[in-house]
């Protein structure tokens, strides 16, 4: 009886042994993959079913978890969208470089008018023309990252050529075919030489938003970093919280300005162009030339203009009751254009004070009209069909061809200043001025010079049967009551 219980205990310690010990590697293995240890084999080898099954499913735990792991590094170090590394990492990719004390270059991307894109193809499209640029870009060697919405930074291995950077944003900016659309797209190229113009990834991506903000205004599209862009950008924020708060607060800053239109053919001025002025309390006088586009840039146009709208059309009323029978010019951009709520604005705006649409009229910039141009079309057939003139303003300095011009709905081009100032001394400006107007006739359109400023001139565009010309020859903006004393002192002007 004592050798079969010893019989029965030694297989008992031996069956114990052949469980604990496996169990005990497992355990083992539990810690090493808790603390993220997959470099060996989970599996345990025994001759115990049970165990076997332990050991089958430690593997797969460690497996999954270590897949799981891949997926969250990767996740946290790169852009879901476009796969390339994100903000964060490159970053610390960045303070690594730094600390090797070597000359680098950051190179910024954008695409040039990327809201556009979304707003015209959808953003779905627009996901696509991200994902085709970043391919594109990873192809080439160095480090490739998303930094925020359409913009992207490389950071490439040594210093490259200009030339290579030229090369590089054709590769870039070749057509995308989603398959539904093929999309072109140009991109602005910002350039960072580090540790020149940064020494701090804070530094990098700050200047890379001045550049290429910059690069995005100026349509410079390869354009490197310097301090006074910095200088620029700093106004521009300043002129941004600026201007919001004017359009919210503080709209009696804004003004108009009227700068008379004469008609050469009977020596009367038929139209003036109105002229947005700002006067703000902490920035003093500011160009439209610089905060209209910061404007655009930013969201406001749409505030601006209706503004102007109303302002224009209360003093039109006013020319009309004082006996000024003249056209009042609007400047658009695009964004108003293509805004349907505008024309039934206008419309009611005019028949509440009891004015007909031969009282305004309207003017855009010809660069606008092209960046979709099917779609300008058919909202100016609109404006026309309710009677407003339309003119092509600054016509010659952007996208002018006969194809372009033949399908346009408009009544005037508008000779930009720049061919007239010296008009009178350039025989390269009278030969692009009597062109145009002889291409504007041709097209059963009205010329506009601006910039007038000597009777030289003046008289040059009445022999070539320029309809209106507009210069400080004539008359410098002026404010309305101002135009009112100016239009009746000079009613029996002889200007010719």
């Amino acid at each position: 009886m004592y050798f079969s219980y010893f019989i029965s205990d030694l297989a008992c310690r031996t069956i114990f042994k052949k469980i604990s010990q496996p169990l005990t590697v497992l355990a083992a293995n539990a810690k090493r993959i808790a603390v993220g240890d997959y470099t060996k084999d989970a599996a345990v080898p025994s001759n115990t079913k049970e165990v076997n099954l332990l050991s089958e499913v430690f593997t797969l735990m460690q497996t999954n978890i270590q897949s799981r792991e891949q997926d969250i590094i990767f996740q946290a170090r790169h852009d879901i969208l476009t796969s390339l590394y994100n903000r964060h990492y490159v970053e610390t990719f960045l303070n690594n470089k730094f600390s090797e004390d070597a000359p680098f270059l950051a190179l910024g991307i954008n695409i040039f008018g990327f809201r556009g894109v979304n707003d015209i193809f959808g953003y779905h499209n627009g996901d696509l023309c991200l994902k085709e640029l970043a391919l594109r870009l990873s192809k080439f060697e160095g480090v490739a990252a998303r930094l925020t919405g359409g913009e992207l930074l490389w950071l490439p291995e040594s210093l490259p050529t200009t030339e290579f950077i030229h090369s590089l944003k054709s590769a870039l900016e070749a057509p995308i075919d989603t398959g539904g659309v093929v999309i072109n797209i140009k991109v602005a190229m910002g350039l960072i030489y580090c540790p020149k113009d940064a020494t701090t990834p804070e530094e990098v991506f700050k200047r890379l938003n001045i550049v290429l903000d910059e690069a995005q205004i100026t349509r410079q599209f390869v354009l490197p970093f310097n301090s006074e862009l910095e200088e620029r950008y700093s106004r521009r924020l300043s002129i941004i919280t600026e201007l919001k708060n004017t359009l919210e607060h503080a709209r009696e800053e804004l003004s108009l300005n009227y700068q008379p239109k004469l008609d050469l053919k009977n020596g009367k001025v038929t139209h003036v162009e109105a002229l947005i002025r700002w006067t703000n309390a902490r920035l003093g006088f500011v160009s439209p030339e610089d905060f209209i586009a910061v404007a655009e840039q930013a969201g406001f146009i749409e505030s601006i203009t209706s503004w102007v709208i109303n302002k224009a059309i209360d003093d039109a009323a006013r020319f009309k009751e004082v006996n000024i029978d003249v056209s009042v010019a609007i400047n658009l951009s695009a964004k108003d254009i293509m805004n349907p709520a505008l024309l039934p604005k206008v419309l009611a705006l005019l028949k509440a004070k009891n004015l007909h649409a031969e009282c305004l009229s309207f003017e855009i910039t010809e660069g606008d009209l092209v960046r979709d141009h099917d779609k300008a079309v058919t909202h100016l057939k609109a404006f026309r069909n309710e009677g407003f003139e339309i003119a092509i303003d600054d016509f010659g300095t952007g996208y002018s061809s006969m194809a372009y011009l033949q399908n346009l709905p408009v009544n005037t081009l508008k000779v930009d200043k720049s061919f007239v100032l010296k008009l009178h001394q350039q025989d390269g400006d009278q030969k692009i001025v009597k062109t145009v107007i002889s291409l504007a006739h041709s097209f059963d359109m009205n010329v506009v010079a601006e910039g007038v400023e000597n009777l030289e001139a003046l008289k040059l565009l009445a022999d070539w049967g320029c309809e209106l010309a507009q210069g400080y020859y004539i008359c410098k903006p002026t404010t309305a009551d101002n135009l009112i004393t100016w239009f009746n002192d000079n009613r029996n002007t002889k200007w010719l």
